[in-house]
């Protein structure tokens, strides 16, 4: 392959690696959201003031990208700082 194929598979896959790294902490950084509906479902989300993971109870349907099913899922967030999530 020559300089140019490999420098734009490159390019391509830091593209992608970033893309993966800003979604993930936007999910992080958007504000807790209960839902909609009127279900008692305990989940976990990140508080980016405090950087921990707070349990919240989700109401079954809507909300946002910020919720896990557990503390230690949650806690992916924890890494993440405003641009990159490691």
């Amino acid at each position: 392959a020559g300089f140019h194929e490999v420098l734009l598979l490159f390019l391509l896959t830091l593209s992608s690696f970033t893309s993966h790294a800003m979604s993930a902490a936007d999910r992080c950084l958007e504000p807790m959201s209960e839902g909609a509906c009127s279900e008692y479902v305990l989940l976990w989300y990140f508080h980016p003031r405090s950087g921990e993971c707070r349990p919240f109870v989700y109401g079954g349907c809507g909300g946002n990208r910020n919720q896990f099913a557990s503390r230690q899922e949650c806690q992916s967030c924890e890494f993440c700082n405003c641009y990159t999530c490691f």
